[in-house]
């Protein structure tokens, strides 16, 4: 009897863990940044401008969060880091077209963003959020 407890309990507590998968999630979403992607990427290939310009992006939105903008709009910033961190693993998913659509709709919203005057802090005009609702 003890036995069959001790098995089950052991099955319990090593067979259903609540833990992800290894590399998945955390940092491991975050990768597709990191300069060891690119060299696993071709060159050649058509989609390798997609991953550029999921790069620039990237660092267009760091850039963005170190000024006066983060501080008007950090809801928005918010959702810009969902948005691009959905279009990353997107890409890495293989669903390119869907990353292309999400990094357009991305570059649309962030260059409504910078437009604005960041020391007035002004409400956005309604075409921002006609833009950004898109197939979010």
């Amino acid at each position: 009897m003890r036995a069959i407890m001790l098995v089950s309990l052991l099955f319990l507590l090593l067979g259903c863990s609540f833990w992800p998968k290894y590399a998945t999630g955390g940092f491991a979403q975050h990768y597709i940044f990191s300069p060891y992607y690119e060299d696993k990427l071709n060159k050649k290939d058509r989609f390798y401008t997609l991953y550029l310009k999921l790069q620039a992006i990237n660092t267009r939105l760091i850039e963005l969060s170190k000024t006066k903008y983060y501080r008007c709009y950090p809801a928005f910033f918010k959702q810009f880091h969902l948005l691009l961190n959905k279009a990353a693993q997107q890409f890495a998913a293989g669903f390119y077209l869907s990353a292309e659509k999400s990094t357009d709709i991305l570059e649309q919203a962030i260059d409504l963003v910078g437009k604005q005057n960041p020391n007035k802090c002004q409400p956005l005009p309604n075409t921002f959020q006609q833009v950004f609702r898109v197939n979010y």
